[in-house]
């Protein structure tokens, strides 16, 4: 079937996902979820619409669907910052989510898997190979952005350290 803009049952994913950016600023997650999911179904391989869905699912304090949609985003580009900055936040929201329900030892762990999202970005850009390297000349080397630092900085005060703590949310904040 061809594409007719006339016809009125074409459904586009960025009018699936303004509604649930919408829905979702409003505080009405479920119906931003199947929102998202009707985008999701339109542009299955974006890893943008994964992490949208990582980011409501963290609002309905779904923390395992959360982590699982950021770390399907960064399969589906995983040269990409903002697909890790999404799953060091999707991380930071779950421990938070269960401190607030009082389970301290899953909120640790999930603080302490978010310390992982660095390494795993050092070790995508260590497999490169020389001549990708070499070609990797349009934008920087992947790191540590100021948000996934901002996540690493408030996990590390939820977790005491208060030292990293600092050192991480200075080096944000720059």
């Amino acid at each position: 079937v061809a594409y007719n803009p006339l016809n009125p049952e074409f459904h586009c994913s960025d009018r699936s996902y303004s509604l649930a950016w919408i829905y979702q600023a409003q505080g009405k997650f479920d119906e931003a979820l199947a929102e998202a999911k009707k985008a999701l179904e339109l542009s299955k391989y974006s890893a943008q619409r994964y992490a949208d869905i990582s980011s409501i699912y963290s609002n309905l304090k779904q923390n395992t669907d959360a982590i699982a949609y950021a770390q399907k985003a960064i399969s589906l580009a995983p040269y990409h910052n903002q697909y890790y900055e999404a799953l060091a936040r999707a991380y930071l929201i779950s421990g938070i989510n269960e401190l607030s329900t009082g389970n301290k030892d899953m909120a640790r762990q999930y603080f302490e898997e978010l310390f992982q999202v660095p390494v795993m970005i050092e070790e995508k850009m260590n497999g490169l190979n020389p001549e990708q390297k070499r070609l990797w000349n349009m934008a920087p080397y992947m790191t540590s952005t100021p948000p996934i630092l901002l996540s690493l900085g408030a996990a590390q005060c939820f977790l005491g350290d208060w030292e990293s703590s600092e050192i991480n949310l200075k080096k944000a904040a720059e």
